[in-house]
């Protein structure tokens, strides 16, 4: 907003220099009386006929000059001298400290009073000149014959920003860094959790009821899971998928082989619901004592897989 309000002063004082400088260049005499507050209607005589309008007090505060300055203006117009590209080059110039980055654009809309169809003329690159960047309306005479409107496109972030300030690539060098460490830990904790040597190195057994997992030992017969100082009891339908994960080829079960496991159908209502409450049991039971093993989803082959996570 500052941005805009500071484009907006420029343009005013850039165009009250070049609206004199232009009418000079006519060598027409020219003399005003002022603003006479206590008239509410002004009048302009042509060849055409005269024209008259009443006083607008809102219109009277969008005007784009001084009021000897808007008589100016509009005698530009009348003797073809409606130079908006050199009134906006002149504004595109006065647009430094801070703001050189901007694009600035203007067009003047005629009233068909003054012309007998509706013209537009543009000053600038016509491509700005959409409502969004339109930064004020103004009228160029104390007739209001001429709509004026000014736009202003702001430089995208990128260009906006000074990449030579100190500050800025001293954020941008830690913030690197920050964004560098945390993908090294996140790496870091996803290989602590998967990164696996064989699983039949780890897990198997070990007497004709007892199976070493990882540094855990399960016996079959008494459910008893002992894991170096720690030991639990696992109830029947964790005791039962334990034994046939370490059972199986590659210790992998299929989502039909966890129905069967458990007595299911696989036509059962809720039966994912089931299977994943069932999966979940034995995840806890396994985590306790810290044994490091792991029952993980294998998605494209719709089952789980149960394995020892080097630590």
């Amino acid at each position: 907003m500052e941005n805009r309000k500071r484009a907006e002063e420029r343009l005013k004082d850039i165009s009250e220099l070049w609206v004199n400088r232009e009418f000079d260049k006519l060598n027409m005499p020219f003399s005003s009386n002022g603003d006479l507050g206590h008239r509410k209607e002004r009048f302009l005589t042509m060849a055409e006929g005269t024209i008259t309008v009443e006083v607008d007090s809102a219109k009277e505060n969008m005007r784009l000059f001084s009021f000897s300055a808007s008589s100016k203006a509009l005698a530009l117009y009348l003797c073809n001298h409606l130079f908006l590209d050199s009134l906006n080059n002149c504004w595109q110039r006065s647009l430094g400290h801070g703001l050189e980055k901007y694009d600035c654009a203007l067009t003047a809309r005629i009233s068909e009073l003054l012309h007998k169809k509706d013209t537009l003329f543009v000053g600038g690159n016509s491509a700005f000149c959409v409502p969004r960047n339109l930064l004020k309306t103004y009228y160029w005479d104390d007739m209001y014959l001429i709509e004026v409107k000014a736009y202003l496109k702001a430089p995208s972030f990128v260009v906006c920003v000074d990449w030579r300030r100190l500050d800025i690539l001293n954020s941008i060098i830690i913030g690197l860094l920050l964004l560098g460490g945390l993908v090294y830990v996140l790496n870091s904790n996803k290989n602590v959790s998967y990164e696996t040597r064989d699983s039949d190195d780890l897990i198997y057994q070990i007497s004709e009821d007892s199976y070493q997992i990882g540094e855990a030992v399960f016996e079959e017969k008494t459910g008893i899971f002992t894991c170096l100082d720690y030991s639990s009891v696992y109830s029947p339908q964790p005791h039962k998928l334990l034994i046939a994960f370490v059972q199986a080829p590659q210790h992998f079960l299929s989502n039909d082989d966890i129905a069967g496991i458990c007595s299911w159908s696989v036509d059962d209502a809720g039966i994912n619901e089931r299977r994943r409450s069932a999966i979940k049991l034995l995840r806890k039971q396994l985590q306790s004592g810290e044994s490091h093993v792991y029952v993980e989803h294998v998605k494209e082959k719709n089952g789980y897989r149960m394995f020892v996570a080097n630590e």
